[in-house]
């Protein structure tokens, strides 16, 4: 579930059904955003996302996603949040 530019495939694999907003001016984005400058900075830290998708019922959308960011092995609390994924 990574971008591209993070090394992430361009293959359904990668992929889940997201709302729009979040995707292109919400928190998810900023989230994204915020890791994409890091990594693009003069020194760039090492980052690690752990990601755990919520569904409700046999649903094959998220409903919303635990996101746990690390950046130089420390538990990014600005990052680490629960993301909803409203429909």
């Amino acid at each position: 579930m990574f971008r591209n530019e993070w090394g992430g495939l361009s293959e359904q694999i990668n992929y889940f059904s997201q709302n729009a907003v979040e995707n292109r001016t919400g928190a998810w984005y900023k989230m994204e955003d915020t890791i994409s400058k890091m990594l693009k900075s003069e020194n760039p830290p090492t980052v690690k996302i752990e990601m755990e998708f919520n569904f409700t019922g046999n649903s094959k959308r998220p409903d919303s996603i635990d996101v746990d960011v690390y950046t130089n092995n420390k538990l990014n609390g600005n990052l680490t949040d629960t993301y909803q994924n409203p429909l």
